[in-house]
């Protein structure tokens, strides 16, 4: 296909095909050969950068909360050039743009990227213009935005039973009113959920959404209720319950049983150790107190005077102890 079908196409989709020759314009630099000044990007990249990014900034005051500094985050972040660069190759505007053969292009895709913006805040409708911010700006970033667990996100819970009832998700609008009042609506296909109205930007849409969730779950549990198979479902679903109580019932019991036994055994264990020890001891003991009586044996009578004495205790006897021995008759006197 050649380029001005492509610019046609690329067009078509902000619903600008009337205007396709600007956004040739648009997508032109100045450095292509033998174009002048009112035929390139310039002024678009300015309305681009500027006006298309204070539309950006208008949604996040709407619809975003916090404060001014994270809004500024958040808009600068959506802007970098690593997200337009993203951008400039999932519109393929590799294939359109034009420039001097000696442009870097790598180095500038941003500038393109602007151009394009700047068509798109000039000539595309607003729900076009919209509709475009939340694909290609809000959604590649919304890790940026303040976390909510799903389970906490009663739009995200209104989407699932949405989808389950109507094939859709839910549409949260929110309008301000003559009143400052904030107004919000939540719909599906054509059908209003919940209307809320409120001071307060975030409770209003928190407390439609609370209200639209409880809708879409009467209408779920009426549908349900109304099918054939209900009773018998309910009754499979009270059976597989009933046998997953009594299934964690049996591995409770089973896991106790188990420690008991453990516990039993490590019991004995010990008993076995303590008695083991005691008997080591008892042998120790006995062993100590037959050695202690053999050796009180093998002293018995060596105190006492009235004995028989060896040849060597006589020979190393003392002459006064040998002489009172001779006169108590215990040794034999000497001549």
């Amino acid at each position: 296909m050649d380029r001005p079908e492509l610019i046609k196409q690329l067009a078509k989709r902000f619903k600008a095909e009337a205007h396709a020759n600007e956004l040739n314009k648009a997508l032109t630099h100045s450095s292509f050969p033998d174009v002048h000044e009112e035929d390139c990007n310039s002024r678009y990249v300015f309305v681009g950068q500027f006006a298309f990014r204070g539309f950006v900034a208008n949604l996040l005051y709407k619809f975003v909360p916090g404060t001014g500094t994270q809004l500024q985050h958040l808009l600068g972040n959506m802007f970098k050039n690593e997200h337009l660069a993203t951008l400039y190759y999932k519109l393929r505007l590799n294939e359109v743009i034009r420039c001097g053969a000696n442009f870097e292009v790598e180095k500038h895709k941003h500038i393109f990227v602007f151009g394009l913006l700047g068509f798109v805040e000039q000539y595309a409708p607003d729900d076009v213009k919209q509709a475009f911010v939340s694909r290609n700006f809000f959604l590649p970033n919304k890790h940026l935005f303040n976390h909510t667990a799903d389970n906490n996100d009663f739009q995200a819970q209104c989407n699932v039973l949405a989808r389950m009832l109507f094939q859709e998700p839910v549409f949260v609008d929110i309008q301000r009113d003559d009143n400052e009042l904030w107004k919000t609506t939540v719909t599906v296909k054509d059908a209003v959920l919940a209307t809320e109205t409120s001071k307060s930007h975030r409770y209003s849409r928190q407390k439609a959404l609370k209200k639209a969730l409880i809708n879409l779950a009467d209408d779920a549990w009426f549908i349900e209720t109304t099918r054939p198979e209900f009773d018998s479902n309910q009754s499979k679903l009270e059976q597989l319950r009933n046998e997953k109580l009594q299934a964690e019932k049996a591995e409770k019991l089973r896991l106790r049983t188990e420690k008991e036994a453990r516990k039993r055994r490590e019991n004995e264990l010990k008993h076995e150790k303590r008695k083991a020890e005691k008997a080591l001891e008892d042998q120790k003991r006995r062993k100590a107190k037959a050695e202690a009586a053999k050796k009180k044996e093998s002293r018995k009578g060596k105190n006492t005077i009235s004995r028989a004495y060896s040849d060597e205790e006589i020979a190393a006897m003392n002459p006064a102890k040998r002489r009172r021995l001779e006169d108590l008759g215990i040794l034999a006197k000497q001549k």
